[in-house]
């Protein structure tokens, strides 16, 4: 009887664990899929404020336009990015153009009139703080999800 009792406790703490297990496995695949979409999102919302921002630069600004262009093919290519590295690499890339032709686009002896812009490069920089906050809550998702998963699989 009392060899039962220890096996039905055994038992439930054994479906416990699993179950457990599985639950806390799901919702961080769950929380990992959320942020890439968050990624790709703001990514996309990006592509839109760089192409506003084109819109909005004169024939004479041809200093902010190289970089705004360049950043803009970026951005679109990281949109249809294969890899999450590779969405990193053009993302670092991007931002590097974008600061460029931010410093230049707000500097008023380079552009005839920097003020009518700056609320454009205001959301290039709030975007680049969300872009920055959602790949880093990918990674730590990614990399919980990741070791969770290789602990699973030892055991």
């Amino acid at each position: 009887m009392q060899w039962l009792l220890i096996l039905a406790v055994l038992g439930g703490a054994a479906f416990f664990g699993v179950t457990y297990f599985q639950n806390k496995f799901n919702a961080l695949k769950s929380k990992a899929d959320e942020s890439k979409r968050k990624v790709l999102n703001t990514v996309q919302a990006r592509i839109e404020i760089i192409k506003r921002l084109d819109g909005q630069l004169d024939r004479g600004e041809n200093i902010g336009r190289n970089a705004v262009s360049s950043a803009l093919r970026l951005a679109e290519k990281a949109a249809t990015a294969t890899s999450l590295e590779e969405l990193g690499l053009l993302i670092e890339d991007k931002n590097k153009h974008l600061e460029r032709a931010a410093m230049q686009l707000r500097n008023p002896n380079l552009t005839q009139n920097a003020g009518r812009l700056n609320p454009i490069l205001d959301e290039v920089s709030d975007n680049t703080r969300k872009l920055q906050l959602a790949r880093r809550e990918y990674n730590d998702y990614a990399r919980d999800y990741n070791r969770l998963r290789e602990t699973g699989a030892s055991s």
